[in-house]
């Protein structure tokens, strides 16, 4: 077991995105929060460890986040992980992609 508490995966580049999920789940007392700054440190952390939820940015440098979620939601160690996407993205077509990649939620930064 990665820690005695369930785990929140945050992958963002923006540090503050982290920050701020970090602190308010902390607040809580029930969840561990772990930070990854960008896609392929946060693709390690989920393949070696059992987050209960991840909460994905969707453009970050390096890889497509859509990509990242196609992983995750392949591999059935990690499939059955929920996924909650943050994006400033609004385009139709976008969206739909993320909920065909078997995205949970998806939370519009800009809104």
């Amino acid at each position: 077991m990665w820690f005695s508490k369930p785990s929140v995966l945050v992958i963002d580049d923006d540090t503050s995105i982290g920050i701020l999920a970090k602190a308010r789940l902390s607040t809580h007392d029930k969840y561990k929060v772990v930070l990854a700054s960008n896609a392929f440190d946060g693709l390690k952390l989920v393949n070696n460890n059992n987050p209960a939820l991840i909460i994905l940015d969707w453009v970050m440098p390096g890889m497509n986040d859509l990509d990242v979620l196609k992983q995750i939601k392949n591999d059935p160690n990690t499939a059955h992980i929920p996924i909650l996407m943050l994006t400033g993205k609004n385009l139709v077509g976008e969206i739909e992609d993320a909920f065909a990649c078997r995205c949970y939620r998806l939370y519009n930064q800009t809104a």
